[in-house]
């Protein structure tokens, strides 16, 4: 029987039993290498790791022959695993990950717009029923005090589930998850200064320099329109990305993270 072998993304073989053990005693291939072949028993199960087939029999020094069965037909191999992407874990669907973004910018514009709201109408009523106007203007700052201690406590509570989930609000209404690119738990660190900082701070400038360059001080500045445009298009980049077959961004990849189902 021969078999393929999946190492660093690349279909390798076929391989027969003299090799694999050579390959093994090489540490080449191991009880979680990606392996394959086209008998019926194996070819539709797909890529599976080693310790789960025959080749364990290499693998655990048996010194047996591997049990071969008969076949008519070989396939040809599936193409390679990505490396990057450990087996076993599932990437989220690009419609998830985009419903995700917009529940938790609901969870932030909300508290926004109700303390607009708020402000607005206390400053509207309370002056008539408080005659002090410093008293009034003290509790017209009420709404805003509240609802930025509300947004403190929405960061907490998405700090929160990205340190001990790779979760925000939004990803944790979709079920998905930030993880490593072997689906482990991502670093809190790495999700904030390398996947979220870095681009919020482009995003920031962009909008910095885009208004800056309407002003009648700024107007057609040739520098203020070569920032804003070189940073609108990193941003696009970072969002058009996901049509990658990794459906990875620009931010996955400086985080060196990908976004799987929970």
């Amino acid at each position: 029987k021969e078999w393929y072998c999946a190492i660093s993304g690349q279909t390798k073989g076929p391989f027969q039993e003299a090799e694999l053990r050579k390959m093994a005693a090489q540490g080449v291939l191991t009880s979680d290498t990606l392996v394959w072949n086209g008998d019926p028993g194996n070819a539709e199960r797909g890529w599976v790791r080693a310790a789960e087939t025959e080749v364990a029999a290499i693998l655990n020094g048996s010194g047996g022959a591997v049990p071969s069965f008969p076949y008519a037909y070989a396939p040809p191999p599936p193409a390679a695993p990505d490396p990057r992407i450990g087996p076993g874990f599932e990437l989220a669907p690009r419609w998830r990950r985009l419903l995700a973004v917009f529940c938790d910018s609901l969870t932030v514009f909300v508290p926004i717009f109700a303390a607009i709201f708020l402000s607005g109408l206390t400053a509207a009523i309370v002056p008539g029923i408080v005659g002090s106007t410093m008293a009034a203007d003290l509790i017209s700052m009420l709404p805003v005090l509240i609802i930025m201690l509300a947004l403190l406590v929405l960061l907490g509570i998405n700090l929160r589930f990205l340190y001990r989930d790779g979760q925000t609000i939004g990803k944790k209404i979709l079920r998905v998850r930030i993880a490593n690119r072997d689906g482990g738990r991502a670093r809190l660190i790495s999700i904030i200064f390398l996947r979220i900082v870095p681009f919020w701070i482009l995003s920031v400038i962009v909008n910095a320099a885009a208004k800056a360059n309407e002003s009648i001080y700024f107007s057609h500045d040739p520098v203020l329109q070569a920032m804003s445009a070189a940073g609108a298009l990193i941003l696009l980049a970072d969002t058009l990305f996901i049509f990658r077959k990794d459906r990875r961004t620009l931010h996955d990849m400086l985080a060196g993270t990908i976004v799987i189902i929970r």
